[in-house]
Formats: C-alpha cells, structure tokens, sequence
C-alpha cells in the first residue's frame, strides 16, 4: 500500500474534526483535554506549604508532581475504559487478516488515515509533552518564591556558572555564543534594573536563567514527543497539499517553492526561543502562572511552525531524491 494511497480530507472547521471517522483524531483531542485538566489542577495547587522549612516543602511539592505525572500516565488506560470499550472496524478487519505483508500493509493504510487509536508510543510521547509542562508549573509555583530560588545547591550554581560562561551580554561580550541576554528585549525587566550587570546580580536572574536552562534541555525531547503525536495528523489538517513530495505540475512546483522560502527559515525560530534569557513573550513565563499562560500559546505555535519546516525539508528531500533517481 503506497502511501499516495491515503485520503485527503479538508477540514472546515473543529465540528468536522470531531464529528470525521479518524479515531487517532479523537483519542489525541479528548485524552489531551483531560491532560490539561491535570495541568490546571497542578497550575492551581503547586506551591503550598505546610512547613516552615521551604525545603521540606520544595520536597513535598516535587513528591506531589510525580503524583500528578502517575494520574497523567493513567490518562490512555482511562481513556479506554471510559471511551473505547468496543474495538473499531479497523481493529476488527486487522484481527481477521492473517499475518504477513499484506496486514502490514492495511496496518500502515490505517495508520496514515487515522482509523487506529494511538500506538503504545504516541501515547507515552503525549504524557511526557505535558509532563514537561507540568514541570514547569512545579518550578514556577514550589521551586520559586518571590522570584528567588528557594534551593540552590552546588550543581545547580554549576549550570549557572556554565550559563554566565557561555552568555553573550553587551557591551562586554563581542562575539556569538549560546545565550543572549540584551535587558532590552524585556520592557518589564527593563524598567526594574539598569543594565545587564544589575540584573545578573539579582536573585531574579538565577531564577530565570535556570528556568531557561530547563526549557533549553528538554526542548528536544518536547519536540520529538510532539512530532511522534501529530506528524502525519497534520498533514490530514492540510499539510498534505503543500508538501513537496506530492508536487505533480510546475504550477504546484512555484506555488510549493514560495512558501517554502518563508516556513523553512522557520527551523531556526527554536534556537531564539530556547536561548535568549529574557524577553516579553518568552523570558518572563517564570514570574507567574499567567505569564505562562500567555507564553504557552507562543510555545505551542512555534512548535507548529517548526513541525512544518521540518515536513518541508523531508518533502523537498523526497521530491528532489526522485528526480534525481528517475
């Protein structure tokens, strides 16, 4: 089964995205809103204290983040219970098909038109997306009080060093190196200290810098996890039209090859979001929960637009190998 086989649905608009016969679709959308149904009851009770000592409490709310990651790992089991007791016709046709090629072939078939729930994998690679967005809510709300750390042991005053170490800063620093820190790119921060020196003596820039640590070492790994979810459901919601590898006329090669000169240059967006140090839209997400709110949309956009680029590029690598192979 070639994978030029596959259907193209347009969808309109959200009722016909819930209402169309693909059950990855479905099983994706309702497991996702009970998994931000954990992320608010967590934005909502991180950070209480039932102690005097703000360790033993930072402890408490880290034992009580992995509770909460426990009831998101629950989320596909429950999920199937609540929802999908009865197997679908394409379970059905699957299991009365007997073993070999011709069952991987409708295996795949099925897959790449949406008519399978989630593997094991896409399942787990859902949890982690918003586990690690759950762990952000935990630094914010218990790791951080009053914008200050409330633990800071050695090998975290080692990431910092590291980061102060690798940190562009005018005017001192000429050269380019992994982080930037420009105290203009934040009109909060901005009019709170007079240059980047006098933030970087502040309790405030420990915090922000290690936050920031946080969102540069699991960006991967929240992308990947991203891309295992929604690779080929994005091309159902319309990329499929514009990839490359499905160019059939000049018409379709000038048209595909505009709006690739815009949304491949898209790749690198991730790099300035995960190492500028301070700005408006991305910088300031640690101060509060509704900072992370509004900044969380700006999140999910870029890893949208990353997720085409990177369609793109394998669409452009397809077509080209072809031609040359032809």
């Amino acid at each position: 089964m070639k994978e030029t086989d596959r259907h193209r649905i347009d969808v309109d608009d959200l009722g016909d995205w819930v209402l169309s016969d693909r059950i990855y679709e479905k099983t994706v959308f309702i497991q996702t809103l009970m998994l931000i149904g954990i992320l608010v009851l967590g934005m909502n009770t991180f950070g209480f204290e039932r102690h005097a000592d703000q360790k033993q409490n930072l402890l408490e709310n880290f034992l009580y983040y992995l509770l909460l990651v426990g009831a998101m790992a629950l989320v596909p089991p429950l999920y199937r219970l609540l929802f999908a007791r009865q197997k679908t016709q394409a379970q059905k046709d699957l299991e009365a098909t007997e073993p070999g090629e011709y069952r991987d072939d409708l295996t795949d078939y099925y897959r790449l038109n949406g008519l399978l729930p989630p593997t094991r994998w896409q399942n787990m690679a859902l949890v982690v997306f918003f586990a690690i967005m759950l762990f952000d809510l935990f630094y914010l709300n218990a790791w951080v009080k009053n914008q200050q750390l409330v633990w800071q042991p050695a090998w975290v005053d080692g990431i910092l060093d590291w980061m102060r170490n690798h940190l562009n800063t005018p005017p001192m620093n000429v050269g380019w190196d992994i982080f930037d820190l420009d105290i203009k790119d934040s009109e909060y921060l901005a009019k709170r200290f007079s240059n980047e020196q006098a933030f970087l003596a502040s309790p405030l820039a420990d915090s922000m810098m290690l936050f920031q640590f946080w969102r540069f070492i699991s960006f991967g790994g929240q992308l990947y996890c991203f891309a295992l979810v929604t690779w080929n459901m994005m091309d159902w919601l319309g990329m499929e039209y514009v990839n490359p590898k499905n160019i059939e006329t000049d018409g379709q090669f000038l048209w595909i090859s505009f709006i690739s000169i815009f949304i491949c240059l898209m790749i690198i967006i991730p790099y300035f979001m995960i190492t500028v140090i301070v700005s408006d839209v991305t910088g300031l997400m640690m101060l509060s929960n509704e900072y992370w709110s509004a900044s969380i949309k700006f999140y999910s956009a870029f890893f949208i637009f990353t997720l085409f680029s990177l369609k793109l590029w394998q669409g452009w690598f397809i077509y080209w190998k072809r031609q040359f192979s032809a």
